[in-house]
């Protein structure tokens, strides 16, 4: 097995938050991670994953458009048979987390979405396909289109979108030609991100609208701390489009090979089923570095009848302006104590995210969030 831990945050009184203990959120990279390019997964691996979300938070997150999961992953979910919790554990990041999708019980939700500047995305196409021109390295070998408008990413592929695997696998095995178009893109787009994708792909975002933005978004939205949370990927090197997840102090599992993967992820169910905890996602206890056992049905305290975490409460703060946090029990929400933001409570999650947040002056605020794309 390849699969190799890079990182493993401890919490502030020096218990390990993962490692040693169980997560309550795992990410996972698509493409080299859950399979191969654009290819669908095998059916141990959609076993593996519906085994996971039985027990805890699943991310998918991909460069690619929310398409791709729903071809490469969620038919073969349906095959095995899920149900709308199950379902609901899933959430899907693609375009690298600028949209965010989960179950809404009908269909798959759009619950966020950020694009590129509409300058941006006019301009990056010609800078992609004229520095691999300059470069030498254009090919015109064709197989659909070349440049992937994806809204909040732009992905250049050398011999199109739909090229087969063994096509680009062969044209750079060590990477190079594909990071001299990079640097040059980068030179070009200084204002923008570039990052190495796939095995004969270059991808554009704007800063910071990376996998890691995505993953801490979903972090925030399901309320756990990012010391729970762990991503698997198999391009965590320096340039590489998972790298970004180097910023953040979540366990970081590096795969070189979807079968990789899959060990790792049946390693982490016999782990979660060893546990003898009923429900993965419950937070830890912070006195104990135990995670606290299960109650059915939950139990409300007369202190916080939303049964929020007090360990969560502590450190949560306004994703906006940075302040702290009050209950407000009546309205199940918390309000900001700096600029009055008022973010819902659901289900006994917070959701720290600022379009979701009601307006102090505002009765009533619709996050275009909600709104279908």
């Amino acid at each position: 097995m390849s699969a190799t831990w890079l990182a493993t945050p401890t919490s502030s009184d020096g218990e390990l938050a993962v490692d040693g203990g169980l997560p309550r959120c795992v990410v996972f990279d698509l493409d080299g991670t859950l399979t191969g390019s654009k290819v669908p997964i095998e059916r141990p691996m959609a076993e593996a994953l519906l085994e996971l979300v039985r027990r805890l938070d699943v991310g998918i997150v991909t460069g690619g458009r929310y398409k791709l999961i729903e071809a490469q992953v969620l038919p073969y979910l349906d095959e095995l048979g899920w149900s709308d919790d199950d379902r609901r554990r899933l959430h899907l990041l693609p375009a690298c987390g600028t949209q965010r999708r989960r179950w809404d019980g009908r269909s798959w939700h759009q619950e966020f979405r950020e694009d590129l500047d509409p300058s941006d995305r006019e301009r990056v196409p010609e800078v992609l396909i004229g520095a691999a021109k300059e470069l030498g390295l254009f090919e015109s070998r064709q197989w659909g289109d070349y440049v992937d408008d994806r809204g909040g990413q732009i992905t250049y592929s050398v011999f199109g979108q739909t090229a087969p695997l063994e096509v680009k696998q062969a044209w750079d095995p060590d990477g190079t030609k594909k990071e001299r178009i990079r640097l040059l893109v980068a030179e070009r787009l200084p204002h923008l991100s570039v990052a190495s994708g796939a095995s004969s792909s270059i991808d554009v975002t704007r800063p910071g609208r990376d996998k890691a933005f995505g993953v801490e978004r979903l972090a925030a939205a399901l309320g756990v701390r990012l010391g729970q949370l762990v991503f698997v990927g198999d391009r965590l090197q320096d340039g590489g489009n998972d790298a970004s997840l180097h910023r953040l102090p979540v366990a970081l599992v590096s795969v070189q090979r979807p079968s990789d993967t899959l060990t790792w992820a049946r390693e982490l169910v016999d782990r979660l089923d060893g546990s003898r905890i009923e429900d993965a996602r419950r937070p830890r206890d912070s006195m104990s570095g135990h995670r606290a056992p299960a109650v059915s049905p939950p139990e409300r305290d007369q202190e916080s009848p939303m049964n929020l975490d007090a360990t969560l409460l502590e450190i949560l703060v306004c994703p906006d302006c940075r302040s702290k946090l009050s209950v407000d029990d009546s309205a199940s929400e918390l309000v900001c104590n700096g600029c009055g933001l008022a973010y819902p409570v659901r289900d006994d999650i917070p959701v720290m995210l600022v379009e979701e947040a009601r307006r102090p002056d505002a009765d009533s605020a619709e996050s275009p969030a909600d709104e279908d794309a």
